[in-house]
């Protein structure tokens, strides 16, 4: 009766519960160990210019005490706060020039082979 048909409600809802908690579990990131690495320090990225192997991953560590970010047309970091990283793979040749949102005079560039 009313009892059986309540528990039936419970017992969906709780189903229902634990698959959108399961959608919304993320795999852990797989840590990616970067070929580059570019220091953001005393509002510039250190070296400012580098050239990498076509494949190769960068990585930017902000140790400012200011966030930056790290934006060009092909990849955008968002706002990296102090000890935060930004990691890119380039996987397309060329010339990538990128800068500060935050702070446009700040600018770098990174060739790839």
């Amino acid at each position: 009766g009313l009892f059986n048909a309540f528990m039936k409600k419970i017992l969906s809802l709780f189903v229902f519960a634990s698959l959108l908690t399961a959608c919304g579990e993320t795999a852990p990131a797989t840590p990616v160990t970067p070929d580059e690495t570019i220091s953001i320090e005393d509002l510039s990225f250190m070296p400012k210019a580098m050239t990498v192997k076509l494949g190769d991953t960068v990585q930017w560590t902000n140790v400012d005490g200011t966030a930056h970010t790290v934006t060009s047309e092909a990849f955008d970091s968002g706002s990296l706060a102090q000890g935060a990283t930004f990691s890119y793979t380039f996987d397309k040749p060329g010339t990538f020039d990128y800068a500060c949102t935050v702070h446009p005079s700040m600018t770098g560039t990174i060739n790839v082979q």
